[in-house]
Formats: structure tokens, C-alpha cells, sequence
């Protein structure tokens, strides 16, 4: 990723493929707890994770969390590094930000602009993935979502999903060039532990700090 640009935008802001979610139990978790001790999400314990309001910058590499704290810009990621930021918001809040689609694919493609993500080739037209949770084959997950390649040279990733009935979650992902796919299992991993236990308006308070 130069590599820098997408990284960049990250700090400053048919039929359904179905995926069985099943954790890789080699790996250690460790749970994130917000300040505001609303927002829960599970991560690899070895990855790192800097809140900024409701977003949550997520990586797998201390020198990029450096920068990220330090409001440098970020060193070149060597193999394997990835960084997620992940949003939080109201659900009424989509189309005032332009994020606006009948459907969760719809809402993927419209995070382009959002994001201001430099798509140089779309790799995944937007689509939709149902994840199925690993003991319980009556609780699903949906999450719409695109990949692409910057025109930077990354490997991006827009996803957006329902944490619940009002609260919806956007992670924007860049990784490098031809190892998103590596770390995909990871980033629903995390998507789907994410739970919000306050109200609509313990939010906004949130956003508006």
C-alpha cells in the first residue's frame, strides 16, 4: 500500500454467498470495551485498536498505530499488515452522510464516495455475504460489501452491516496489494461480535463529543 492514501482516509474517517462462521480457535481474542462502555467487539489479542468518538482504528501492526496516535503519516506497511477502521452510527443517519441504497450491496457501493476511496479496479462487484453463526444455524449475519484495488496500488474493502435494528456498522480496510483475502475471515470475525447496548441518543452524544 503507498500506499498512504487510503490509510489516510481511514483515519479521517442473484444469490448470496453463505460463509459458516467458525473462529479459529488457535487464535486468542481479547474483547474491546468502548469508554462509554456501550460498544463491544471481539479482536485478535495481539492486534490493536485506538477509539476516536464512535470509530475504532483496528490493526495488526504497532508501527502503523505509531503514526495513527502520533498524527503522522503512516510507514509503509510491510506483508501482512492490515487496518480497519470501523464506524458506528445511527441507521437514520445513512442518507444525511450520502450513504443511501434499498439493499446492503447498495449501501457497499454508495461508501465509495462516502469514503472518498480512490477505486481503481473493483475486484468484488458489491454483493452481499451471509454468515451463519457456528452454533446456531438460525442466527444470521448479512453484511453488503465490495473489495477493490486503490489506485494506490491497495487492496481495499467497504463493508456495511446492521449491528441492530437502529445502530449500523461501516469498516473500511486496506491491506496489501493481494493479501486482503487472507485476513477476510478476521474482519467478519469482528464484524459480527460487534454489539451496541445503548440507545440511539447515548450515540449521538457519542458522535458529538
Amino acid at each position: 500500500m503507498a500506499k498512504k492514501t487510503l490509510l489516510l482516509i481511514l483515519i479521517t474517517m442473484m444469490a448470496l454467498p453463505i460463509m459458516t462462521h467458525a473462529q479459529d480457535d488457535d487464535m486468542e481474542r481479547e474483547i474491546f470495551e468502548s469508554e462509554d462502555e456501550n460498544f463491544t467487539f471481539e479482536h485478535p489479542a495481539e492486534w490493536l485498536v485506538n477509539e476516536l468518538s464512535a470509530a475504532f482504528i483496528i490493526t495488526n501492526s504497532e508501527a502503523i498505530m505509531d503514526s495513527i496516535i502520533e498524527g503522522e503519516d503512516p510507514p509503509e506497511p510491510e506483508s501482512g499488515d492490515l487496518v480497519m477502521t470501523l464506524l458506528i452510527m445511527p441507521s437514520d443517519f445513512l442518507p444525511l452522510l450520502g450513504i443511501e441504497g434499498e439493499t446492503l450491496d447498495e449501501l457497499a457501493m454508495s461508501l465509495l464516495d462516502f469514503t472518498s476511496a480512490e477505486a481503481d479496479t473493483i475486484t468484488t462487484e458489491p454483493d452481499i455475504i451471509t454468515i451463519i453463526a457456528e452454533d446456531d444455524d438460525n442466527l444470521t449475519y448479512d453484511i453488503g460489501y465490495l473489495t477493490f484495488v486503490s489506485s494506490e496500488g491497495d487492496d481495499g474493502m467497504l463493508a456495511i452491516y446492521r449491528i441492530n435494528d437502529d445502530i449500523t456498522g461501516i469498516a473500511i480496510v486496506a491491506a496489501v496489494l493481494d493479501e486482503l483475502e487472507q485476513h477476510q475471515a478476521t474482519i467478519y470475525d469482528m464484524l459480527i461480535s460487534a454489539n451496541y447496548d445503548g440507545t440511539v441518543d447515548d450515540l449521538i452524544a457519542t458522535l458529538s463529543q
